[in-house]
């Protein structure tokens, strides 16, 4: 090797050394961020299941607290209904124009009750009146609340009694049939809309009203029948 050359090849081996550190440097640098990231995002993620758990946590506060609402609600629909034990409902009696007295519409009951040989007697109706209506096409019901169950049980016994308007009214030729129905709240009439819906498209045989509380029956012969208390149990049939 030429003497000469050393000073030069000395050079670009200080020059390459320096490189080396500086890459080194870069190297380490890079290290260092990246344990930075990873520690960060470590503490992210640490962050994101603290709150996945509280997350959980919270839906099932919530789910807690929509059963306790929709047990209140039942709880309160079946007060509601509770209240109502003693009524009966009316369907199809026409109006008379004029002011309708209560003593009136006793005496359309009475002849209901005579043309349909249903037990009833005048003294054991508490109160008896026409229920507000928008549906301007229909007569209004008639609600009747009688002074205990066991009279109201009587006149709705007979469900096939098969009077009709022109049998309690001789000037009439509407053969509408009448209808005597127990006193149901909206929620439990629409609840029990649903059932009979369900029943024709599942093929349930039986749909049915006692005492304000709903029933179901796969087959007239089953002995047990099934109380249907909410939408839930309709969509498990």
């Amino acid at each position: 090797m030429d003497v000469a050359t050393i000073p030069a090849l000395q050079s670009v081996v200080s020059c390459l050394e320096k490189k080396v550190e500086e890459f080194q440097a870069s190297v380490e640098h890079i290290s260092n961020t990246n344990d930075e990231i990873l520690n960060h995002l470590k503490k992210e993620d640490e962050k994101i299941k603290s709150l996945e758990k509280h997350v959980n946590e919270l839906e099932k506060d919530v789910q807690k607290k929509d059963k306790e609402i929709w047990e209140l609600r039942e709880d309160l629909e079946e007060l509601q209904q509770y209240t109502r034990n003693r009524n009966a409902e009316i369907i199809n009696i026409p109006e008379k124009s004029g002011t309708e007295r209560e003593e009136d519409l006793l005496e359309v009951l009475d002849k209901i009750a005579k043309a349909g040989n249903i037990p009833f007697h005048k003294q054991e109706v508490d109160v008896i009146h026409r229920l507000p209506s928008s549906n301007k096409n229909k007569p209004r019901k008639i609600v009747v609340q009688f002074k205990n169950r066991t009279a109201r049980n009587q006149l709705l016994q007979n469900k096939k009694h098969g009077v009709t308007v022109n049998m309690i009214d001789s000037e009439s030729q509407d053969t509408s049939k009448i209808y005597l129905n127990e006193h149901l709240t909206a929620a439990t009439k629409h609840l029990l809309w649903r059932a009979q819906q369900e029943a024709k498209a599942k093929g349930y045989s039986a749909v049915w009203v006692r005492d304000g509380k709903i029933f179901m029956k796969k087959e007239l012969a089953d002995r047990r029948s099934m109380r249907i208390r909410n939408e839930g149990d309709l969509e498990s049939l």
